[in-house]
C-alpha cells in the first residue's frame, strides 16, 4: 500500500488564508516534499506565526506554491491512503490551489 503521510501550515485558519509549508512524507519516513512557500496574497499572519514559528522574513525568498502544484498531484495520485492531523482542513487548503483528491 502507498501511504503518504502530509501536513500543511498556513498564514490562518480561514478562506483567503494560504500555505506556507507543505511537508509529505511516505509510509517508509521517505522525505518526498518538505518545501516553505511565499504567500501569493498575505504579508503578515502574526497569530499563526506564534503557532509555527514560520516568519514573512523566513518565506519572502521561497516559490509560490503554485510553482509545486505538479509534483504535489502526482504525489497525491500515486497515493492509496492518506494521513494526516486535522487532514480535512490540510485538503482543504491543497483543494484550494486546485489539488484533485477525487482522482
Amino acid at each position: 500500500m502507498n501511504l503518504i503521510v502530509f501536513d500543511v501550515e498556513t498564514t490562518g485558519l480561514t478562506y483567503g488564508d494560504e500555505i506556507l509549508q507543505l511537508s509529505i512524507v511516505d509510509g517508509n519516513g521517505k522525505l518526498l516534499l518538505d518545501q516553505l512557500f511565499k504567500p501569493t496574497h498575505k504579508t503578515s499572519w502574526f497569530e499563526a506565526q506564534e503557532i509555527h514559528r514560520i516568519s514573512p522574513e523566513m518565506v519572502k525568498n521561497c516559490p509560490n506554491i503554485s510553482d509545486y502544484k505538479k509534483q504535489i498531484q502526482k504525489i497525491i495520485n500515486q497515493a492509496e491512503l492518506l494521513v494526516g492531523y486535522n487532514i480535512n482542513f490540510d485538503i482543504t487548503f491543497l483543494e484550494n490551489i486546485g489539488i484533485d483528491f477525487e482522482g
